[in-house]
């Protein structure tokens, strides 16, 4: 799973907003597994996780749920849903036992009137904006082994630069919007390549310095 190597709010601000975050937040805690939200609630709030994790993922008319981001620790979601005060729009499940800050569209405005928090929700949601037409243009332009490639080299910086990424294959190729069997055929490509090894659970990266020259020969720039 991956947060596509998004900076942390929580990160970005000094001591005293950091400090009004704390003071301001309504604070939860949920066990591994368990639901922290539904689509469509209208009670919105914006999260910032503060242990633990929590994974966003739509829920398909079938009963499949497809997985759309992780949210790690000094990270938010929801904002602009809170802002605008609109329903929820995914289902949220924790991952370990999770601790998170809430923040409902009454409070959220008050945040808005701190100059530094509002610098780190823009650097943020422009981050994520850019993300997003970076992989609208992947979708048209780039082969899936590439695709994943971007991503498992996403996972690792995350990681801290660990060559074993542990992951789920379904959840790659939910992440990427891609079939079981793309994402089993993309697998293979990068595995015949010698890049990396497929393990349970898990994907190793057999030498990064090869990955990584392999991938910036490959991405369309």
């Amino acid at each position: 799973m991956t947060d596509y190597a998004a900076p942390g709010l929580l990160s970005l601000l000094g001591p005293q907003d950091r400090e009004v975050l704390a003071a301001l937040g309504l604070r939860r805690t949920f066990a591994d597994g368990e639901l922290v939200q539904e689509r469509g609630d209208p009670d919105a709030a914006m999260g910032v996780v503060i242990e633990g994790a929590i994974k966003l993922v739509r829920q398909l008319r079938d009963g499949r749920q497809l997985m759309m981001v992780t949210v790690n620790p000094g990270q938010h979601y929801a904002d602009l849903n809170t802002f605008e005060n609109n329903p929820r729009t995914h289902h949220a499940f924790a991952i370990g036992e999770t601790v998170i800050d809430y923040y409902p569209h009454r409070i959220f405005l008050q945040l808005l009137e701190h100059p530094g928090i509002v610098r780190a929700l823009y650097r943020i949601s422009s981050f994520r904006l850019a993300q997003a037409i970076d992989m609208l243009d992947d979708i048209r332009a780039v082969p899936p082994e590439v695709r994943l490639a971007k991503m498992l080299a996403v996972m690792r910086a995350s990681a801290g630069g660990a060559t074993r990424i542990d992951c789920l294959q379904d959840e790659l190729a939910s992440l990427l919007g891609v079939s079981a069997m793309t994402m089993a055929k993309a697998l293979k490509a990068l595995r015949t390549a010698g890049l990396i090894e497929t393990g349970y659970r898990s994907i190793s990266i057999v030498e990064p310095m090869r990955f990584d020259a392999w991938l910036a020969a490959s991405v369309w720039d």
